[in-house]
């Protein structure tokens, strides 16, 4: 490591202890070669967005950051989550400032809506597109249970009278 430090926009998701809120603390951490200069293992740290300052690593003539995300070794992994609880989950918005267009699914209304995520926090029935909330939640709940089937007026009849 260079014990340099550079500035950085930090987005508010998966942080660790390798952040500082200003150039001078960020110096007076790592530029010290008294003090330890890693993030603690295994930790994951939450933030709003803001410009953070992150020490950097020189490799030849380019500059690499140090890598932001680190994984959390003191959690299993998350249980699969199957669709439709996911998609029963109510719209969480999230705790950060940022407004991401996403969609939900509502159970009300039986259809995926846009909504504005800050970023980080909120829950799993947030989607990226409307396409990937349909196929999770629309199309999947379908397949795992009885649809509803449409029938033309003029076709009702024809079924209805229709001995087995």
């Amino acid at each position: 490591m260079s014990q340099q430090c550079k500035h950085l926009f930090y987005g508010g998701c998966f942080g660790n202890a390798n952040n500082f809120r200003s150039m001078a603390d960020c110096q007076a951490k790592c530029q010290n070669p008294a003090e330890p200069t890693e993030p603690p293992e295994g930790h994951i740290m939450s933030a709003r967005r803001s410009d953070i300052v992150q020490p950097t690593r020189i490799t030849g003539e380019s500059t690499v950051a140090e890598p932001q995300v680190q994984a959390n070794v003191t959690n299993p992994e998350p249980k699969e989550v199957k669709p439709t609880d996911l998609c029963l989950s109510p719209v969480e918005r999230g705790t950060c400032d940022g407004a991401e267009k996403r969609f939900a699914f509502n159970s009300k209304t039986n259809r995926c809506h846009a909504f504005h995520y800050s970023g980080c926090e909120g829950n799993e029935n947030n989607f990226q597109s409307r396409k990937d909330c349909i196929i999770k939640c629309i199309k999947r709940r379908k397949a795992h249970g009885r649809g509803t089937i449409r029938i033309r007026k003029k076709n009702l009849n024809s079924i209805v009278n229709r001995s087995v």
